[in-house]
């Protein structure tokens, strides 16, 4: 199924998540709090910066995290802390989870 999917979506955003979920769940849609956290795009922005740029902050994650009050600085290395990579990690678990409660729950109410 995701070898499917695959080629019709982007799941490397929090966004394109997002939009294929709206697209093959049409009604119900899932929850948009979901796709809400701070700390899941946060975790988005975070990856990009490591896989990007090498961990150093840059003008694109600033940008992503401005609402967020980090206090990280441009151009100097992203402090991946403990208290950063747990809060991150959380963030994924948490909303992976939720959207398996969805999933499960629309299979339920849609068995055909």
């Amino acid at each position: 199924m995701g070898t499917l999917l695959k080629r019709k979506f982007d799941f490397t955003s929090v966004e394109g998540v997002q939009y294929a979920f709206k697209a093959i769940f049409k009604k119900p849609s899932p929850p948009e709090e979901i796709f809400q956290s701070s700390a899941l795009w946060l975790l988005e922005a975070t990856r990009n910066v490591v896989v990007h740029n090498a961990s150093i902050v840059d003008e694109q994650f600033t940008e992503a995290t401005k609402n967020m009050k980090l206090g990280y600085v441009e151009g100097q290395p992203l402090p991946l802390d403990s208290k950063l990579v747990s809060r991150l990690a959380n963030a994924s678990i948490d909303s992976g989870c939720k959207l398996l409660e969805f999933v499960d729950n629309w299979l339920v109410k849609n068995p055909e």
